[in-house]
């Protein structure tokens, strides 16, 4: 499985039942980019779409049991390379290490949105 189709799994699981143009901002993707990442996965039913009861445009994205174990396995991973990443660093520098991370993305994401 794709790093792309892994991270849809692992945010739609933290935001069970968000419509795809939230899961879009959420992942800050185009929507229609998520739409490819979509079929796929609902494709090996790891993934269903249902009409949102407030928007008949819009489908609200869950995950079905067949997706669970992966979940736990990404879940597993991630946790594992955070806990290896740290090693040797205090708690201050994981903190600084993040907020500089933080404050990156957000540039990049910011420059990104005045380019459209």
């Amino acid at each position: 499985m794709t790093r792309a189709r892994c991270a849809v799994l692992s945010h739609l699981a933290q935001h069970e039942g968000v419509n795809q143009v939230t899961l879009a901002r959420i992942l800050d993707i185009a929507p229609i980019s998520l739409a490819r990442l979509i079929h796929p996965l609902e494709a090996d039913g790891l993934v269903a779409r249902m009409h949102d009861p407030d928007d008949r445009r819009a489908h609200v994205l869950t995950l079905t049991t067949k997706a669970l174990p992966i979940i736990e396995q990404i879940s597993d991973l991630t946790r594992n390379t955070y806990d290896d990443l740290q090693l040797g660093m205090s708690e201050a520098e994981t903190s600084q290490l993040c907020a500089f991370l933080c404050r990156l993305r957000s540039k990049l994401t910011g420059r990104r949105q005045e380019d459209s």
